[in-house]
């Protein structure tokens, strides 16, 4: 298994746990949040804080359909609109992250966001529901820096699809995300086990 070297910090075997605050998209469409949840990962010594840089435009249709998200029916569309994160934000929280000793990235659901989180990281994320999307793999992986891929809901054969796609860049910058995507996760679904099949 690759050791990662990232902003100076060793990820892999032998070195110390990197933690990562999710901040996601909790920011709730504000700018003072999203600085709140930088504050936040820093106050409870994280290594990193993490956002996802998404557009509703780039993942739905409009006519997607509607949610009872929080209650409240609404299309899936407009739910995913609001939780966008603003790109012109980008420079200013990766500036408070590193002021506050964080490692900045995020995770990217589309090439057109990589692009834009690009000149602010030095590693991105790629979400489990976007594992297989091997053109977005191969365009992240193409930048050069590290990545960490989440497994979630992929088939070991999904994983080693993705991990041959994204080595055949020529970037082996690669760390795999064990995740079982439901949340909270009940104990018994957890499976730390696979960490092994993993490496």
């Amino acid at each position: 298994m690759k050791t990662l070297d990232v902003a100076g910090r060793k990820i892999g075997p032998g070195h110390p746990c990197f933690i990562v605050a999710e901040a996601g998209s909790n920011h709730n469409g504000s700018l003072a949040q999203a600085h709140a949840l930088i504050d936040a990962a820093a106050d409870a010594r994280a290594d990193a804080v993490k956002f996802q840089l998404f557009t509703a435009a780039r993942l739905y249709p409009r006519a997607a359909g509607r949610s009872e998200y929080l209650g409240l029916p609404r299309s899936i569309y407009e739910i995913i609109e609001e939780m966008e994160l603003p790109p012109e934000w980008l420079g200013e929280l990766a500036a408070h992250a590193r002021e506050k000793g964080l490692v900045f990235f995020g995770a990217v659901f589309d090439e057109g966001a990589a692009d834009l989180l690009d000149e602010h990281v030095e590693l991105f994320k790629i979400a489990s529901y976007e594992m297989t999307h091997l053109p977005l793999l191969r365009h992240v992986a193409a930048k050069g820096k590290p990545v960490i891929l989440s497994t979630g809901t992929a088939h070991l054969d999904e994983v080693q699809r993705s991990v041959q796609a994204f080595l055949a860049t020529g970037n082996a910058e690669l760390a795999l995300l064990q995740c079982t995507a439901r949340y909270p996760t009940p104990i018994e679904d957890l499976n730390v086990r696979a960490l092994v099949t993993l490496r």
